[in-house]
């Protein structure tokens, strides 16, 4: 029985090898049928029978107590290929034969057309192919034939990169509505988040951010510098910024000056005899010849000969609101009684060129029944108007 010829044109190395274990299982045989399916528990035999299932293409042999699956020693693997193409037409497909080696999963040869093991990298717009072909042998090698992979398939295509995670600006990276109102809140932008050189001209358009998107502390001290903001185009009319939140800064090439504010001493003591003229306030600042509101005020109180608040008393002075020496607004001979403490302010207007500088000063008349007169935080207060 062990002399069967198996024809050369079986060229299936499956089929060969599954040839060669019928035979051998014949040398012990007793008899050998076919099933259309496997043998189960229920099955009768005995030693050394054979049965050959169709359906699992498989032979079972009789141990004496059960059917035990006849093992032919082969060895089993996918061999996978790939290749790319800028069109939706596959590249030229192996020719030829081809040796794979079990233990390296290498497949080796000639005729290939540019199909490899590991995926090729893809351009945005390249199609990635793939195509498969078994790989069976009892040996540690195995031929596999260039017609036994199947059909190629498209399995992936490029796409575009990412931005980079670290870039130079912003410019045109961020449309007008893609930062909703509400999204960035007052967690998301740290110190130092965003620095001079990040952000540049017109990269968030007029219309980029919505009315209360940044609130009052959402950004940090520092943060954003003089240098930061472009000329034109910042802040619209309708825009605000409420409670002073940028001081002694312009925006828009000189558009807007913030108020400017100088304090004197806490509070000043001085007897009502004392006629001497004095500035209790002053500030300095670089007018560009736009109208500007100039404002002096002070509060008032008066002391008897214990320094104890007199809120009986009265007394007279001149208060005079000047602008590089120019009284803007001024009280003479003023009479003031000293109930609930009051408050004396003055104000005007005025355009100016140049530095400028605003002073509060006042003058004792020495009328009165009080000692003292107490001069309260006077101040002097600078707003330029907008254009």
């Amino acid at each position: 029985m062990s002399n069967v010829f198996i024809p050369s044109s079986i060229r299936d190395k499956a089929t060969r090898d599954t040839f060669i274990a019928v035979v051998k299982e014949l040398n012990t045989v007793k008899t050998v049928t076919t099933s259309a399916t496997d043998p189960s528990i229920y099955t009768p035999g005995r030693p050394g029978d054979v049965i050959f299932s169709e359906s699992s293409n498989s032979i079972w042999v009789f141990s004496g107590t059960t059917w035990v699956l006849a093992a032919d020693n082969t060895t089993t693997a996918t061999v996978t290929l790939f290749n790319k193409s800028s069109v939706v037409s596959a590249p030229a497909l192996p020719t030829g034969s081809f040796t794979y080696t079990f233990s390296s999963s290498v497949l080796s040869g000639s005729g290939l057309n540019g199909w490899t093991q590991t995926p090729p990298s893809l351009n945005k717009g390249e199609y990635l192919w793939s195509i498969q072909a078994p790989a069976v042998s009892a040996l540690t090698t195995d031929t596999v034939n260039a017609t036994e992979f199947s059909a190629p398939a498209i399995i992936g295509i490029g796409g575009e990169d990412g931005l980079a995670g670290n870039f130079s600006d912003l410019q045109g990276a961020i449309a007008q509505t893609q930062i909703p109102a509400g999204i960035i809140d007052s967690t998301r932008i740290a110190n130092d988040a965003v620095i001079a050189s990040k952000i540049s001209a017109n990269a968030v358009g007029a219309n980029a951010i919505a009315a209360n998107v940044i609130t009052g502390n959402k950004i940090a001290a520092n943060t954003i510098t003089g240098n930061l903001l472009a000329a034109s185009n910042i802040i619209t009319s309708s825009a605000q910024m409420n409670n002073a939140t940028i001081l002694t800064a312009t925006i828009g090439n000189n558009q807007v000056t913030f108020p400017q504010m100088a304090t004197g001493s806490s509070q000043t003591d001085v007897l009502l005899t004392d006629t001497t003229t004095n500035t209790y306030a002053s500030l300095t600042v670089p007018a560009s010849g736009a109208p500007a509101q100039i404002k002096g005020y002070f509060t008032v109180s008066w002391l008897n000969s214990s320094n104890a608040i007199d809120m009986t008393g009265y007394a007279n002075f001149n208060v005079s609101l000047k602008v590089n020496g120019s009284v803007i607004a001024g009280l003479n001979n003023a009479h003031v009684a000293a109930i609930n403490s009051p408050t004396i302010m003055l104000s005007g207007q005025t355009t100016v060129t140049g530095s400028t500088t605003i002073t509060l000063e006042i003058t004792n008349t020495g009328v009165g029944n009080a000692t003292k007169v107490r001069y309260i935080y006077p101040r002097v207060e600078y707003l330029e108007l907008k254009r």
